[in-house]
């Protein structure tokens, strides 16, 4: 896509037609082949970028993965320096070298690669069967992919190219080295995409086109640049869709991404493509059904990961979190004193919504179901003050109580397991002699998300801190006090 100023939606309206398995025979009435996707060396180009009157030259890179087309005259000269003398201006053969690079990466890491062009599309496919990279004067964005000729069986698969920037004059980046490695590991990961299935989400493609980054080239910032986009809207759904032609929160989703495969293994991740790629399934249901399959469960990830986030910037404790955590934002968690009291929020589809509690004297917290509504968060706690590894954190399922000693402040996220359906809950706060009254009314966060009314979704007690909870209850609350006190982490199997 047009990466920093169009967002996926805007782009995705750029993006041509839709390419059988590697190696496959394509029947010709099979085959769509694209109509607006035309590439820079041919009728009117793709955006209007087209080589025109100026030279197209290409080279191959050194291990054939892919081809570079570049000109040395005109809107699309690269940048001119020849150190060697050759007649091949140095930047394209670097592109060449860091494509080659990246592919063989993605290769030896399992993925497969991008599916071949020749004979899927009509016009021009670069005349052989690497990949195409055009090195062009974009203006408004330093990268895109472009899908061309698909096939629609079993799933949409395409084959395609990218554009990317020139000479990169006036964006910032600290070298051309950095801005080539950045921008072909992130574009070239959508080609990857569009082989197992074109039909992947924003989210999840800009997601993981951004997380490819950081597995790439950890050295680089960009993936922590684009991932703040996250903690501007920490509520919202990680698979929400994009908001207008400007909304960049997918790319922020690359940090769970990274979240996934740092504590799953990258294997997950590609189970899921996998298992979309075989159609007559959601990508969210592969993600969880590849969570399952690499012997966790979802509610623990999803939950891991919204502790994590909350260890960001001004919050970040050494030794936890995420290793890059000091280099995020934070943001505010709404502040609970202790005091008996109920926490009503509402939560949108696979999305949390986090406080902080004080804890003046021992406290049982019990997490209730509330009338009305088909589902209820888990509750997710973690010590603000000790983080002994990566996993001090604990899970509440609905239903079920813990008793926390006084102490050090909790960080809490209510957070939503579906997918697609909005859920609310209460978290019920007393303490744990019983004797701090009826705790009634919800709290107002200031969070601009009015308090579940109490006269039309009450459902569970406000008095008893046991009342609620599952008949496991009791074990549960031995359980989450050794877990918040000795860094233990509870498991919980299912969905």
């Amino acid at each position: 896509m047009i990466r920093r100023v169009l967002g996926c939606a805007a782009a995705a309206a750029l993006l041509g037609g839709c390419a059988a398995d590697v190696g496959e025979s394509v029947s010709p009435d099979d085959l769509q082949t694209r109509t607006q996707a035309a590439r820079p060396t041919e009728g009117e180009g793709h955006l209007g970028i087209v080589f025109g009157d100026d030279e197209a030259r290409s080279i191959a890179s050194p291990e054939g993965y892919v081809r570079v087309w570049y000109a040395i005259d005109g809107r699309h000269e690269v940048v001119p320096t020849d150190a060697d003398d050759d007649g091949i201006p140095d930047f394209a053969q670097m592109v060449a070298e860091i494509a080659d690079d990246v592919l063989a990466d993605l290769e030896a890491r399992g993925w497969p690669l991008a599916l071949t062009d020749v004979g899927r599309v009509a016009g021009d496919d670069g005349g052989d069967t690497a990949f195409d990279i055009y090195l062009v004067d974009i203006g408004s964005g330093d990268g895109f992919f472009v899908r061309e000729g698909c096939t629609e069986s079993p799933v949409v698969r395409c084959s395609g190219w990218f554009g990317m920037e020139n000479d990169f004059r006036g964006y910032g980046y600290p070298s051309l080295d950095y801005a080539v490695r950045v921008l072909v590991s992130h574009e070239y990961f959508h080609a990857v995409q569009a082989a197992i299935h074109a039909d992947l989400p924003g989210w999840a493609s800009e997601g993981t086109a951004t997380w490819n980054e950081e597995v790439y080239d950890p050295n680089q910032s960009d993936f922590e640049r684009l991932t703040t986009t996250f903690f501007e809207d920490p509520g919202r759904s990680l698979n929400s869709r994009q908001l207008g032609p400007f909304d960049s929160f997918a790319y922020g989703t690359g940090l769970f991404f990274w979240h996934l495969t740092e504590t799953t293994g990258e294997a997950t991740l590609l189970d899921a493509f996998t298992r979309f790629g075989a159609g007559d399934t959601t990508f969210e249901d592969a993600l969880v059904d590849a969570v399952d399959a690499a012997g966790t469960d979802w509610p623990t990830v999803f939950g891991h990961f919204h502790a994590r986030v909350q260890f960001t910037g001004e919050y970040t404790i050494e030794g936890g979190g995420f290793d890059h955590a000091a280099d995020l934002p934070a943001f505010d968690r709404t502040a609970l004193d202790g005091r008996a009291a109920n926490w009503e929020r509402e939560v949108a589809g696979w999305a949390a919504v986090y406080a902080e509690l004080e804890r003046p004297r021992d406290l049982t917290l019990t997490n209730e179901p509330l009338d009305g509504w088909d589902t209820t968060p888990w509750v997710v706690l973690a010590p603000v003050d000790t983080w002994a590894d990566s996993e001090s954190f604990s899970l509440l399922a609905p239903g079920e109580s813990v008793t926390l000693s006084a102490g050090a402040p909790v960080a809490l996220a209510l957070v939503n397991m579906d997918p697609t359906e909005r859920s609310a809950g209460r978290l019920t706060i007393r303490g744990a002699t019983g004797d701090e009254g009826s705790g009634d009314g919800p709290i107002d966060d200031g969070s601009g998300d009015a308090p579940i009314d109490e006269d039309t979704s009450s459902g569970g007690s406000d008095g008893c801190a046991a009342a609620g909870a599952s008949p496991t209850a009791g074990a549960s609350v031995a359980l989450f006090a050794l877990a918040l006190l000795g860094g233990l982490r509870r498991r919980t199997r299912g969905r």
